[in-house]
């Protein structure tokens, strides 16, 4: 049915216990039953029929600040780690990575069990259908940033976490000083030195590298239009041009004496020494015995030198070697010990400075996770698994907890009670039943369905018997006699089949019943009127029969049932209503009268190959077996057993297949 152009289609498939002839004692009668047909749970699909938000591209929500914050599980948009009722649900695993990082690529692995989306930043990452991911990620720029993986929840909110990385360069050097590795490669992430990732550790040092070492370090850009210095080969289109003003205007190094700084001559470790004292300001100590080998007390630098081992910028030794030329290398061992140097180091170790947590960017991420929920919001379909029981599920109390699973995880109503599901999508709810068919409805906003369940009074001694639920609804439509006891393996006497039979024979012949008297003139308890032939002459006689009480059975319909040579009488008139019945007996029965009232019954359209081995094609009954196997009156087994008594419930089964009990059972209890 179409309703408000959504389809409500039910998934519900309706069990009914199979009653086929079986093997030894447990022997059944009935319809087959496919493995593909039982199922452990109703599911109620809702489904958008007409324009899928989720499927027409041409839809564009508009995402807004405000609607990304109603979205949310947290008020601050983001959380450090997974909330604790979600822990068994959501999970995230940064693999094998520390917040400091050399690879450019991290390999984030994680599941949602929630039936829900996961995103890394703004790009959704597949799951498998138990809901685990592993996504290669990749960072684009070096330095300090925050990964978001968000994910989406059973009930339309996401839960976004954060985790912070710093994606350091690694220089090509092979070094066993671990301190000094972890400077160098700390000194490359940083911007103190031009072009840092352009250079080897092998490389010189120039004049113009230090002076903008220093300008970058001091924090200080030199205004050149303010106080300008010319020298002859600085030039303003230099790199280096505002470093070296900066340098000459704080007198931290200086021009030679033929005008020209040099920018490209490499330093000498005395030159670095003397610049990095004066940068540091420190107090120059002179004459002091420095204790080097190979540099005098009296030089003119020495309270230079002095300052430097004072400051820690070099360690005491023997020699100085003050005219080594300054390796890349060589620099960042000395300026690492400058605290200014230190403090930027810090930098990289603290998680909580240095990062780029722009919520302007956390927005950009968080459109797409917050559009797929709109529009799922506006598609308006749910999910419905009910778990404990099945729709036209027959059940023998006034009371029943419904138990399932929705989805999306959002309140829906059962009836006129508002049902909210947990973090799962998971609900119980108990229900209150009327004796019969009960129609449950469910909804949610304009969405609605049934499900029926079905509260009947059942047999005590049918407890747990294949034939409990059928008998249940076969007494609920008046077609059974009794209330309490059932007598499932009672043998069935021809007397017994004819009072079983009645309330599902009957209705097939009432009308012509209704005229029976007239047609035939006479009282329906005193004989009955047998056409025999005889070479082709027919004989009409008027028989009583003896061994019926006149009160025992209605009489017009065995009448019916004898001159329609569905039963047949024996000698002196004797029905014998106390025999025993047989199973062949009985099908023979249930096929004459069938094909009495439908003249394709003998002609079934399905012709299967004849499956039992006990009877052959020489028994009387095989026809009527045939018949009734064609029909789906009984299944497929090796063996029928046609001698064998008939009990009760095999009697019962049969005629549940039989025409009026079928479109009753359809009408009353199916949901098509």
């Amino acid at each position: 049915m179409v309703i408000n152009r959504f389809i409500f289609h039910f998934a519900f498939i309706v069990l009914f216990q199979g009653f086929v002839f079986g093997l030894g004692d447990n022997q059944h009668i009935g319809a087959e039953l496919s493995t593909e047909d039982v199922v452990n749970s109703s599911q109620i699909s809702f489904n958008y029929t007409d324009n899928d938000p989720l499927l027409d591209q041409s839809k564009s929500t508009i995402v807004s600040e405000d609607l990304i914050r109603a979205y949310s599980f947290s008020e601050s948009l983001t959380v450090t780690s997974i909330p604790v009722e979600y822990q068994q649900y959501l999970y995230v695993d940064f693999v094998d990575l520390a917040a400091t990082t050399l690879s450019d690529r991290i390999i984030i692995k994680g599941f949602n069990k929630l039936k829900g989306r996961v995103y890394v930043n703004d790009h959704e990452v597949p799951c498998d259908q138990n809901g685990f991911f592993s996504f290669d990620y990749q960072f684009i720029d070096y330095g300090k940033q925050v990964v978001y993986v968000t994910f989406t929840t059973l009930n339309n909110q996401f839960i976004t976490l954060k985790k912070k990385f710093n994606y350091l360069y690694e220089p090509e050097f092979l070094l066993k000083n671990v301190a000094l590795k972890r400077d160098v490669t700390y000194f490359y992430n940083t911007d103190l030195f031009y072009s840092i990732k352009d250079k080897s550790i092998d490389d010189s040092v120039t004049r113009a590298d230090l002076a903008y070492f220093l300008m970058i370090l001091s924090n200080s850009s030199y205004d050149i239009q303010t106080v300008l210095y010319v020298v002859n080969d600085v030039f303003e289109e230099d790199w280096y041009y505002d470093a070296v003003n900066y340098v000459l205007h704080n007198q931290l190094m200086g021009e030679f004496l033929d005008g020209n700084f040099y920018p490209e001559r490499v330093i000498s470790k005395l030159e670095l020494l003397v610049t990095l004292a004066r940068f540091l300001n420190q107090n120059l100590l002179a004459n002091r015995d420095l204790g080097f080998q190979d540099f005098s007390s009296n030089h003119w630098s020495s309270k230079f030198i002095a300052a430097s081992l004072k400051s820690g910028l070099i360690e005491q030794s023997s020699y100085l070697n003050p005219d080594q030329k300054i390796t890349l290398l060589d620099f960042v061992d000395i300026v690492s010990n400058m605290q200014a140097v230190k403090d930027v180091f810090l930098v990289f170790d603290d998680l909580d400075q240095g990062y780029n947590e722009d919520t302007d960017v956390l927005f950009q991420f968080l459109k797409p996770v917050v559009s797929f929920l709109e529009d799922s919001k506006d598609v308006k379909s749910f999910q419905l698994d009910i778990v404990s029981h099945r729709s036209n599920d027959v059940v023998y109390q006034d009371t029943v907890v419904l138990e399932g699973t929705v989805f999306p995880s959002l309140p829906f109503f059962i009836d006129s009670f508002l049902v909210t599901p947990n973090i799962l999508g998971n609900f119980s709810h108990t229900l209150n039943l009327e004796p019969g068919a009960n129609s449950i409805t469910i909804s949610r906003d304009e969405l609605s369905n049934t499900f029926t369940m079905l509260y009947l009074n059942g047999y005590d001694d049918l407890s747990g018997h294949w034939l409990e639920d059928l008998a249940a609804k076969l007494n609920y439509l008046d077609l059974l006699m009794g209330a309490n006891d059932f007598q499932p393996k009672m043998r069935i006497s021809r007397y017994e089949f004819i009072v079983n039979s009645y309330p599902f024979f009957y209705p097939l012949i009432s009308e012509k019943l209704a005229n029976y008297d007239s047609t035939h003139g006479l009282g329906v308890t005193e004989s009955i009127t047998i056409t025999e032939s005889n070479d082709d002459l027919s004989v009409t006689e008027s028989i009583t029969i003896t061994d019926l009480e006149d009160d025992s059975v209605d009489k017009d319909y065995l009448y019916f049932l004898i001159e329609n040579d569905v039963f047949s009488l024996f000698e002196d008139n004797q029905f014998y209503p106390d025999r025993t019945m047989t199973r062949i007996e009985a099908i023979a029965a249930i096929v004459k009268f069938m094909t009495l009232v439908d003249e394709g019954y003998l002609k079934s359209n399905v012709s299967k190959k004849f499956p039992f081995w006990d009877v052959s094609s020489s028994h009387w009954g095989r026809s009527y077996l045939e018949t009734a196997y064609n029909n789906n009156l009984i299944s497929k087994n090796n063996n029928f057993y046609p001698d064998k008594y008939l009990t009760k419930d095999q009697l019962i089964a049969l005629l549940s297949k039989t025409t009026y009990a079928k479109k009753q059972l359809a009408l009353v209890f199916s949901n098509d």
